[in-house]
């Protein structure tokens, strides 16, 4: 007789937990990238580009503050009883937008 395998179900917190960690070592790797890429330049980039994304987001969902994947994007603290929507749909996605600028980034010669 065969076995159904068990799927194990991630409560809410651990996935929160979980999709917080990915998108933060996606954050740093789109950081590092900034600095290495832009030279001089690196430190208005590297603010402009998540500020400018988090505007358009603003623009679209008035509850913003209750996603972590915006808290992520400005390196701001939140909890899972303040946000406890992991990001938003797309073409708004945050972990979209930053793979998206890592590929870009990825693409340029360094200045």
């Amino acid at each position: 007789m065969e076995q159904i395998p068990e799927v194990s179900e991630e409560s809410p917190e651990a996935e929160w937990e979980r999709f917080g960690k990915e998108l933060f070592v996606l954050k740093e790797k789109l950081n590092d990238l900034i600095i290495a890429k832009k030279g001089e330049n690196w430190g208005e980039i590297f603010f402009n580009i998540p500020s400018e994304f988090a505007k358009k987001l603003l623009s679209e969902f008035k509850d913003c503050h209750q996603y972590y994947a915006y808290h992520i994007l400005l390196e701001s603290s939140t909890s899972y009883e303040k946000s406890p929507k992991l990001d938003f749909p797309e073409p708004f996605s945050v972990k979209t937008f930053i793979q998206n600028k890592i590929e870009e980034l990825n693409q340029q010669d360094p200045e």
